[in-house]
């Protein structure tokens, strides 16, 4: 199992069985699995991800506290910088801490505060738990079926959580919860969302008119790969959604690629186009 962690989508999730991967990614049998697993890749959205571990309902009710001298401390915080190296900047954030240091402890040592910071971590801890569980439940079944073990290479994104204004899953945590369940193999996610994962094409941003989908960061290859097969999953993909076809996102080809990368690199049999 290849596990993307990323912003829009905070997991997305391609689950594979190695039987099904020929040992030399350059034969067309890895295109067809991979193309079938795709239509497989599990997610959770950002929404989803924030409401259910209570991120949403947490900064209402921040919102709410801010009012009165401790709205008025925050709002004295704008444009100081606690992390500089640089002295005059350096001073003037402690010179505001102080000026609202009684404020800013009064609030931070309330009781209530207190007990929803717990409660907070304490359901942010149980989500990450589900939604390991979730995501690894393919993976479960298929290590049941088939009487083998199970292995999940895990992306190793690097970017700072909140970013861009979306909340991003805590990775270390998330690596330590699926390893309670399975080994985990830090992968290095080298162009894994930047190139097709069935031909190693480079992709190029695709607007996406569809209704039901409005923010689905959509992409698709820039030029045609030379392999039949690949462009005409391709085409199917993209240009035909009508006949029932899923139409992928970034997310979607970043799983899909970690899984492949990490299986032929374990295999001694590295793929070129993500070699650094």
């Amino acid at each position: 199992m290849g596990v993307d962690p990323g912003r829009n989508r905070p997991l997305s999730v391609c689950t594979i069985a190695c039987s099904e991967l020929p040992k030399e990614w350059t034969d067309d049998r890895r295109v067809m699995a991979l193309d079938k697993s795709m239509d497989d890749n599990d997610w959770i959205t950002n929404i989803e991800y924030r409401t259910h571990t209570g991120s949403i309902e947490a900064e209402k009710k921040e919102k709410i506290r801010r009012v009165g001298d401790y709205k008025t401390a925050l709002e004295s915080f704008a444009g100081t910088k606690q992390q500089t190296a640089l002295l005059e900047e350096n001073t003037t954030y402690y010179s505001t801490l102080l000026k609202h240091w009684s404020t800013m402890r009064n609030e931070m040592m309330n009781i209530k505060r207190s007990y929803h910071k717990f409660k907070s971590f304490s359901q942010r801890q149980k989500s990450i738990a589900y939604f390991a569980k979730k995501m690894a439940s393919r993976l479960t079944k298929m290590c049941k079926d088939s009487y083998k073990k199970g292995l999940i290479f895990f992306g190793n994104g690097t970017f700072n959580p909140g970013g861009s204004g979306h909340a991003s899953v805590p990775r270390k945590t998330f690596i330590r919860q699926f390893a309670t369940m399975f080994p985990v193999v830090i992968t290095n996610e080298n162009r894994s969302s930047i190139i097709y994962p069935l031909s190693f094409k480079e992709l190029e941003n695709k607007e996406n008119t569809s209704s039901s989908k409005p923010n689905e960061r959509l992409r698709q290859c820039k030029t045609e790969s030379g392999n039949s097969k690949v462009d005409e999953i391709v085409l199917k993909a993209y240009l035909q959604p009508s006949l029932g076809m899923v139409v992928r996102d970034r997310d979607n080809f970043g799983s899909c690629s970690i899984t492949q990368n990490g299986f032929y690199r374990l295999i001694k049999n590295p793929i070129d186009a993500f070699i650094r």
